[in-house]
């Protein structure tokens, strides 16, 4: 970078790559605040094959986005947005201040929290 100059291209150059989702940032239901970013799941819940899994920090929730939303070629709004907190009810602890996600060999998906408690995502 130069003195002065942002950069040498600028903020419209053409090789830049558009985000797919966007997530609004606020306190509405489809909003939030500290996004941790997660894994396409690949485990052994057929429902769930190909889901972008994310969580928020500050609301505690769990979001997924369906593969075949990534096809669409156009930005994904948080409409499309699956909310799978309720879904994901833990046997002891609780999800809460999720920080990241984590995948095995067999594509089982793990969430972890700044307790340092980590879930495996499990069918019911």
């Amino acid at each position: 970078m130069r003195e002065g100059t942002q950069s040498e291209q600028g903020a419209d150059d053409p090789s830049f790559i558009p985000p797919i989702a966007e997530y609004g940032h606020g306190g509405s239901a489809r909003q939030g605040n500290s996004i941790n970013g997660g894994y396409v799941y690949r485990g052994p819940i057929a429902a769930l094959d190909g889901r972008y899994f994310f969580s928020d920090f500050v609301s505690d929730n769990v979001w997924s986005i369906p593969s075949d939303e990534f096809s669409q070629g156009s930005t994904i709004s948080s409409n499309n947005f699956i909310l799978e907190t309720d879904a994901l009810t833990p046997d002891a602890g609780s999800l809460s201040g999720m920080v990241g996600f984590g995948e095995d060999n067999d594509g089982n998906l793990y969430i972890l929290t700044i307790g340092g408690d980590i879930f495996r995502i499990e069918p019911n």
